[in-house]
């Protein structure tokens, strides 16, 4: 839930009333971004856990990040339900437009979950790139100090990254460009 957005907390507030509503002030209090679960023993809570998990399962909130990279910038869209709900774009300086393709997908990646780390992090989510050799990022050998350092940026975030072919992505992220003319583009919110 990105804070900027107008609205945006009392919206999360409400759906988050509404998902819970046979819980709440039983076993679950919602407070913005926070959602606490509160029981009498140790047994009673794993099943309270379990019950407020399995509604966030259940109604399908998880978040997933969209990213890509041209010639003259990176691009990112915060996902949840396969609608926007943030965007993050960045013009790349002349030495880092000298990087190969795979490493300012890379960087994309990076850059925009630091960006989202706050609403990322202890989470399960999905990265999508069009750059398939990094779906086995964390599983390759890092040869360069700079790909060490770039992972070590991700440590903590609980993700997968899944292989989406370049024009999908392109639909939602305009501003990259596909002839390699970057222009500033003003994003809309849907």
């Amino acid at each position: 839930m990105p804070f900027g957005l107008t609205n945006a907390p009392a919206t999360f507030q409400s759906l988050m009333n509404r998902v819970f509503r046979q819980h709440l002030r039983k076993f679950v209090l919602v407070f913005f971004d926070d959602i606490l679960v509160y029981s009498q023993t140790e047994e009673e809570h794993l099943e309270h856990l379990k019950e407020v998990l399995g509604i966030l399962q259940t109604h399908q909130l998880r978040a997933n990040l969209e990213t890509d990279a041209s010639g003259y910038g990176l691009g990112a869209v915060l996902m949840q339900n396969h609608r926007p709900i943030a965007y993050f774009s960045q013009v790349l300086l002349t030495r880092a437009r000298l990087k190969s393709v795979y490493e300012r997908e890379l960087m994309a990646i990076v850059l925009a979950i630091q960006k989202w780390r706050p609403y990322l992090l202890g989470r399960h989510f999905i990265v999508r790139t069009n750059q398939r050799s990094l779906k086995y990022l964390l599983e390759q050998r890092m040869v360069t100090e700079e790909h060490q350092r770039w992972l070590s940026k991700l440590l903590g975030c609980d993700f997968e990254i899944q292989y989406r072919p370049g024009w999908r992505i392109r639909q939602l992220m305009p501003c990259l460009g596909v002839w390699g003319n970057f222009r500033r583009w003003q994003f809309q919110s849907p």
